[in-house]
């Protein structure tokens, strides 16, 4: 395992000549590097792990949202330099802290968030728990950024809203259209 050279032989059988008959040539010599030894480099503070973050993609940037306060970004373009964590000041009012929400990109600078419950207390025994409602939210609501500028968009939505619900995906189909599944 690890990095290292080794030697690749590669034959058929014929059945017309009742042989194995190696590829020309055969054997070749391959190296490789090891994957898990080249840690990419990653400036900033990454999010505290919680069991209500969703991520969706943003372009070369990976958005962490859920679990608890904030929105939290792993800009992942190496080009610029190396990969960075960030978390950026949001303008507007953000909904309530949820877990078990849809999260998804709309386009190129627009997420979207459905649906999802609040986060269960840590100090809540269990009993407390399993009577928890499944679902506490049923609101849709627009992140967007643009042009460095994080913020909480109105959601323009005409129609029935969605009904309470969480543990659910969301998919965009090519029409504009948010499907729930």
């Amino acid at each position: 395992r690890g990095a290292g050279t080794c030697s690749v032989s590669v034959a058929y059988d014929d059945p017309v000549q009742n042989n194995v008959i190696p590829i020309r040539g055969s054997p070749w010599k391959v190296s490789f590097d090891d994957p898990w030894e080249k840690k990419p480099k990653i400036e900033g503070q990454a999010p505290k792990l919680s069991p209500g973050l969703a991520c969706t993609t943003l372009s070369k940037r990976l958005v962490f949202y859920g679990g608890g306060p904030g929105v939290h970004v792993l800009d992942t373009d190496t080009a610029t330099g190396p990969m960075k964590w960030e978390s950026p000041d949001v303008e507007g009012d953000a909904p309530e802290d949820r877990i078990r929400h849809g999260f998804m990109a709309l386009d190129g600078d627009k997420m979207l968030i459905t649906g999802g419950r609040k986060p269960t207390p840590q100090d809540m025994e269990e009993e407390e728990a399993a009577n928890l409602p499944p679902a506490d939210f049923n609101g849709v609501h627009v992140l967007e950024a643009k042009g460095g500028t994080w913020k909480w968009a109105p959601s323009c939505t005409s129609g029935d809203g969605p009904a309470i619900i969480a543990r659910h995906s969301t998919c965009l189909i090519p029409s504009k259209k948010v499907v729930f599944c």
